[in-house]
């Protein structure tokens, strides 16, 4: 349960108005929650077992032995460790602008949906400085040799499945993810060798390039599950002029086995750990509260999360996408 606060309240009812009238989380193409699948834990920071996938594939037992007895196998585990931190913001109600602004919108309403939606985009930025780091894998990156906005001499298709024949040689896992940017998946739509790979399918040539979704890319990388990332930000100060730019990198994307079970017991390759037991919820706790020195209420929004890549080995990047 939440320690008891004084001045706190949770505000449900701007957790309901957020839900009802959320800013356009679509447009946004928040991927973090897919691809760092979330588990619970009991506490902050906690650790635990982990089965590594050379564990699951080997094979143990065999013929009764002359004894009466069977060959015997002891799990081995690799420790694992978590340390959740709360991430949160606060939005400012003026009691001023309130009133002024009272027949255009509901200030609260606003205030809760955009710290909600900026809870996500923190998040999200979290999980692609991960996912994105060359230095988190060990060398286990495959270049792609040509950037794709060479659409003709590309070879997305053949560099892909580099990636994940290297996954499944190294850890015996075959990769059911794969994960990019939005203007990587507009590019892969323009490329020669996925437009051939279509039409080998069965599904003929694609007439206009919102004809291949991501549905068909999934056909022709043979992956279970592509994440497109096109959720943006502003990476200047917010006294200058605005910078925008992808949450996900445009020069890389990866392949990966993800565990979507919710057993911490599970190999992985990212994950999320909540700790929930404070009142953190992963849509973000809304709570308010009133500040007599500047006689104003403040909207927060908060969770308490690790967002961790659990297993490198269980990953591939792709780089040199674009220039």
């Amino acid at each position: 349960m939440p320690m008891p606060t004084s001045n706190v309240r949770t505000r449900p009812d701007l957790a309901q108005s957020m839900l009802e009238f959320p800013i356009d989380m679509t447009l946004a193409m928040p991927i973090a929650l897919d691809l760092f699948p979330v588990v619970e834990v009991e506490e902050a920071e906690g650790n635990q077992g982990l089965i590594e996938a050379k564990e699951l594939l080997t094979p143990t037992g065999g013929p009764r032995t002359g004894e009466g007895g069977y060959l015997r196998n002891e799990l081995q585990f690799t420790e694992q460790t978590w340390a959740t931190e709360e991430n949160g913001g606060e939005g400012v109600i003026d009691q001023r602008k309130k009133s002024k602004y009272k027949k255009y919108f509901d200030h609260e309403s606003v205030v809760a949906r955009l710290e909600r939606f900026k809870a996500f985009q923190r998040r999200e930025i979290r999980c692609a400085t991960i996912a994105n780091n060359a230095g988190n894998y060990s060398g286990q990156t495959t270049a792609m040799g040509t950037t794709l906005d060479n659409y003709d001499t590309a070879l997305p298709v053949d560099k892909v499945e580099v990636a994940v024949q290297a996954v499944y040689e190294r850890t015996g896992l075959a990769p059911n993810t794969m994960w990019m940017s939005w203007k990587t998946f507009r590019n892969l739509r323009h490329n020669d060798q996925v437009i051939a790979r279509i039409a080998s399918l069965g599904a003929g040539a694609p007439a206009k390039q919102s004809d291949i979704s991501v549905e068909i890319l999934q056909q022709v990388f043979d992956i279970e599950k592509i994440l497109v990332g096109g959720m943006p930000y502003n990476n200047a100060n917010i006294n200058q002029a605005k910078s925008i730019a992808s949450v996900w990198s445009d020069t890389t994307m990866g392949v990966c086995y993800v565990d979507r079970s919710g057993d911490l017991s599970m190999p992985t390759h990212f994950r999320t750990y909540h700790w929930g037991e404070d009142g953190s919820t992963m849509d973000g706790l809304v709570e308010d509260y009133f500040e007599d020195d500047i006689r104003k209420h403040i909207i927060r929004v908060r969770q308490d999360t690790q967002e961790k890549q659990v297993l490198a080995e269980l990953g591939q990047l792709l780089t040199g996408l674009a220039s």
